[in-house]
């Protein structure tokens, strides 16, 4: 396979280092203004991960995977709303210390621009509805589920998308990938429309090479929620107040039973 393949192979597999797209039109849709969730000045902080495995006894293991493996975190801020586009700007941040910055448009009514990636969607959409409006044939929500996102009890609208040979295994009890293809999880806050947490797994088998990709992205901090008052109080007053008092107790016991054994005289 030629250098040139695999290039547009690799492209494919991980779009702008960031958030890997496949049919990431799938996600561009209209809506009206009165459907975003977000406001200027709105951002959300993302852990990133990523892992891959690569075997080839042919072709050399391109750079930006190791450049990709490297990023650390992203911070997303929308800097600019005209209607029903958003301007964004995303910084991020690489394990040695550099930083670099891009800027996105993008109007998520007719997917014009360069906004091209899925870390907003159309706000308070449920189960069962298309995530494109306009388009019965766009991908639909799964299910709303509650999940803990920058310290918050969430609701938020699961969108799985497959590409390729993926199926379900009875065995496993989940889809998995049989030939070529990739699974993508998204988690979107269902007020705000925010991209809450992205997993991926791709695959790729060649006679000359094979590629391996986990992606994983979640929200970690964010000024679209106030974090939920600290549920772990009890663990505090466990500490502070049952543990003393159980210690004490026991103590007082201990001497009591030592008193009621002690020789007479």
């Amino acid at each position: 396979m030629s250098r040139m393949r695999i290039k547009c192979t690799f492209e494919k597999v991980f779009t702008l280092m960031l958030f890997y797209i496949l049919m990431a039109s799938t996600l561009m849709f209209p809506v009206t203004a009165s459907n975003v969730g977000v406001k200027v000045g709105d951002w959300a902080k993302y852990d990133i991960s990523f892992e891959y495995t690569w075997t080839s006894e042919t072709e050399e293991e391109p750079s930006f995977l190791q450049e990709a493996r490297n990023r650390d975190w992203n911070n997303v801020t929308v800097i600019e709303i005209i209607g029903s586009a958003i301007r964004t700007r995303v910084v991020t941040h690489v394990k040695n210390g550099t930083e670099f910055t891009d800027t996105y448009f993008g109007d998520i009514a007719t997917g014009e621009g360069n906004f091209t990636f899925p870390m907003l969607i159309t706000a308070d959409r449920s189960a069962g509805e298309n995530i494109a409006v306009d388009d019965p044939d766009s991908a639909v929500i799964n299910k709303t589920v509650s999940m803990n996102y920058a310290g918050a009890n969430r609701n938020v609208s699961f969108v799985p998308i497959f590409d390729g040979e993926v199926g379900w295994s009875s065995e496993e009890g989940r889809h998995v990938i049989n030939g070529n293809g990739s699974i993508r999880y998204y988690y979107f806050d269902k007020k705000t429309g925010f991209l809450c947490q992205f997993d991926l797994l791709s695959k790729e088998s060649y006679p000359s090479y094979g590629l391996l990709i986990h992606m994983g992205i979640v929200m970690e901090q964010t000024n679209l929620w106030v974090p939920d008052v600290f549920s772990g109080w009890w663990v505090v007053v466990a500490v502070v107040i049952i543990v003393p008092a159980a210690l004490f107790c026991f103590s007082w016991a201990k001497k009591k039973k030592r008193r009621r054994f002690a020789p007479h005289h």
